[in-house]
């Protein structure tokens, strides 16, 4: 005998979600993270869009009683994120692009363009789960409760290493621009 009434609840929690406003609040938020990740607009593009088709694709598999629809998807973007790098191996070293030395800004913008590339080199460098947690939380803008259902860590945890990480960060930026 079939138990028809989970089912007709699963129907309708699939039936309610948004999925206009789903694509619309969460597609900033994937950009961002496949930017801090990929340093690549056009590859940070085509990766959120490979995201949200398999989310879409996959809707009927969402269960709201596991994960936030955010949550969800973000577990689909590290994937897709982690397929890309399989594929592109080899070509992981040119992931951070350097700016192009002609912009023709004042002194003022020209610092705050310099600290912007040392910020995006210090951060390639970082070890690959330092990078996923600060694209998580500065490029996607997920909170700690968030990231760490995402990579299974204890809240507390992610926190300080976040702490950790950008301390370290602005010990180095600090020693580079002395």
């Amino acid at each position: 005998m079939k138990n028809t009434s989970a089912l007709t609840i699963f129907n309708t929690l699939q039936k309610n979600l948004d999925w206009d406003d789903i694509y619309q609040s969460t597609l900033p938020d994937l950009y961002n993270y496949f930017l801090y990740r990929t340093r690549d607009e056009k590859i940070a593009q085509d990766l959120s869009s490979i995201t949200l088709e398999r989310a879409w694709s996959n809707k009927l598999r969402y269960r709201s009683d596991l994960a936030s629809v955010q949550s969800w998807i973000f577990g689909i973007a590290r994937n897709v994120f982690r397929e890309y790098l399989r594929e592109h191996r080899r070509n992981a070293s040119k992931l951070v692009p350097l700016e192009p030395e002609d912009s023709q800004t004042d002194l003022f913008d020209r610092n705050k363009f310099d600290t912007k590339i040392l910020l995006k080199r210090l951060i390639a460098m970082l070890p690959e789960k330092e990078q996923e947690l600060v694209a998580l939380k500065y490029g996607a803008g997920l909170n700690n409760r968030e990231i760490a259902k995402l990579l299974h860590l204890s809240e507390s945890n992610v926190g300080t290493r976040l702490f950790r990480i950008v301390e370290s960060l602005r010990k180095k930026m600090e020693v580079d621009n002395e």
